[in-house]
């Protein structure tokens, strides 16, 4: 995904969120005119602003960062019981990686989605 299209969704989950880009802004230390440049595409959004915005938002990275398809797989491995850390640490790693890695990323969580199926509920945490 590009820097047009994330700028897009940044914006698009801004005006959403009934926020000015001076608000954004104010919240993250930054001038109004750094979230304008983000949400133009003028500007590449740091994975640490990033992750700040969409909390601001109330969105998560991958809803930025994915297309349709990508999207669902980690709305699934969401509602997983996976813990939550481990989770983020996923997205962090996901959220990093270049078009290959996050193809590959993807590949593989399919792979082991098939060998490993769905077990029932129990008491017990992954670690």
């Amino acid at each position: 995904m590009g820097k047009e299209e994330i700028a897009l969704k940044l914006k698009q989950a801004r005006t959403k969120s009934n926020m000015t880009q001076k608000e954004v802004a104010d919240i993250l230390g930054m001038t109004y005119q750094a979230i304008s440049n983000y949400e133009r595409g003028k500007t590449k959004v740091e994975s640490n602003i990033l992750v700040k915005l969409c909390q601001i938002y109330n969105i998560s990275v991958p809803e930025i960062l994915s297309d349709g398809n990508e999207l669902q797989a980690i709305k699934k491995a969401e509602r997983s019981s996976t813990p939550d850390l481990q989770l983020e640490k996923i997205i962090e790693f996901y959220t990093s990686m270049n078009k290959k890695g996050k193809q590959e990323l993807f590949d593989q969580a399919e792979y082991l989605l098939g060998k490993y199926p769905k077990q029932k509920a129990t008491n017990t945490r992954a670690i």
